[in-house]
Order: structure tokens, then C-alpha cells, then sequence
């Protein structure tokens, strides 16, 4: 009896430190809504990975000349699905200090196909609702998509020390982010 009741124990254990370790990049606490007080718009410009990365796999890709490509794919979904999509970026500094990253054109794939078609609109054409985060309100996000810039101080996973931040609405769980994976384009 005792010999089960220690295994399972250090089974128990190592579970609970695969997790500790595995979510170490996002502990509570060191997420801020607002970016770290050295942030400037070029430190926007690389190429991005959301995460998680469940069911698909999306990038980011900032350029300096304010334009982004968008690359979407959901190779588990039947029949599997591929997007690619341009368009242009710009950057909002506001009063809250909060930054919202404006991506016009840019598709937002975590609700609905038909959501991501439609420009976030609903089946009868209304605009959906989403939440952000740093300002804690509601937002549309007509034929665009807007991320927020938030901070992760002293943390390597994620240069520059930012991350951007997709809304969501109340439907959806958990957070989606892009994080930095590459910046040689800077």
C-alpha cells in the first residue's frame, strides 16, 4: 500500500512540474495589460506566432513599412484549411496607456470560419462583440483585427519583453497571444 501511495504520489509530482514548467513563460502576475515604459513601435516589426497553438498554426508578419502578412493554417480540420492574406497596420498610444495594434484586413480565425469570412460579423450581418483586455471594454473590429500590446518583464520567451494580445468574446476560453519569434527583419 505504501509502495502505490508513493508512486502515484511522485507521478502526482511530476504531473504538477511538467505543468509549472511547461505555462513557466506565463506565470500570474508577470502578464501587464500595458507594455513596458521602453516600447516603441519598431518593436512591432518581426515576424509572430500565436500561441496556444491547439488546432492551427498562424504568423504574423510585421514589416517596417506598415504592412503585415498574415499566414493561417488548420491542417487538422476536415477538410484542411489554408489563408494567407496582406494588409496594412498602424498603432494607436492611448490615454489609459494602454496600445491597441490596428491590422486592417487581417482575419480573425477563433470564433467562426463565418466570423473570419465576414469581417467579425455575425450570421445577420451585426458586428460581434469582443472584450480586450488592458482597457477592460467592449470592441468591433469591422474587416480588421485589433491586438493589444502587453508587457512580460524579465522573461526570455518572449524579446522585447511584449506580447500582443487577441480580444475575445465572452463565448470563447482562454487567452490567445502572438509572441515574437523571429526579428531579423528589424
Amino acid at each position: 500500500m505504501k509502495s502505490g501511495l508513493f508512486r502515484f504520489t511522485a507521478i502526482a509530482i511530476a504531473f504538477l512540474a511538467a505543468m509549472v514548467l511547461s505555462c513557466s513563460c506565463l506565470q500570474p502576475g508577470k502578464i501587464s495589460s500595458t507594455p513596458p515604459a521602453s516600447f516603441k513601435e519598431s518593436d512591432l516589426i518581426g515576424q509572430w506566432e500565436v500561441v496556444p497553438e491547439v488546432y492551427s498554426h498562424e504568423v504574423l508578419i510585421l514589416a517596417e513599412d506598415h504592412t503585415f502578412t498574415q499566414i493561417y493554417d488548420a491542417s487538422s480540420a476536415t477538410p484542411p484549411y489554408h489563408y494567407e492574406g496582406q494588409g496594412t497596420w498602424s498603432v494607436e498610444f492611448r490615454p489609459s496607456g494602454c496600445i491597441y495594434v490596428y491590422l486592417e484586413g487581417m482575419r480573425y480565425f477563433y470564433l467562426t470560419e463565418s466570423a473570419a469570412e465576414n469581417g467579425n460579423r455575425n450570421p445577420d450581418g451585426s458586428l460581434i462583440l469582443y472584450g480586450e483586455r488592458c482597457e477592460n471594454r467592449g470592441i468591433t473590429m469591422q474587416d480588421k483585427v485589433i491586438l493589444t500590446v502587453s508587457g512580460i518583464p524579465d522573461n526570455r520567451n518572449f524579446p522585447r519583453g511584449i506580447m500582443l494580445d487577441f480580444p475575445k468574446t465572452s463565448a470563447e476560453t482562454g487567452d490567445t497571444f502572438l509572441h515574437l519569434i523571429d526579428d531579423s527583419t528589424k
